[in-house]
């Protein structure tokens, strides 16, 4: 973990997680709501893994991604 000062968007101050921590961690968890993360889902499934997201979502060794219907629109596709 590593302490932020100033981030950019709110909170200010916070603790967050590296990318060593994530792609070593036992599971990660990521819970996705809403249409304006279907995109990003969708491009971490499907793309070349450069977001922190999608080498999260790629590399890490257990990685359970939760979604509401919304959330899930750009891959109903892909379950049909």
């Amino acid at each position: 973990m590593v302490a932020v000062e100033h981030a950019p968007k709110p909170p200010p101050r916070r603790l967050t997680l590296t990318m060593p921590a994530l792609l070593n961690a036992e599971r990660v968890v990521v819970a996705a709501l809403g249409k304006e993360k279907a995109a990003a889902i969708r491009d971490a499934l499907d793309g070349d893994a450069v977001t922190p997201f999608g080498i999260v979502v790629k590399k890490a060794r257990n990685t359970r991604i939760l979604l509401d219907e919304e959330a899930a629109g750009l891959l109903m596709n892909r379950l049909e």
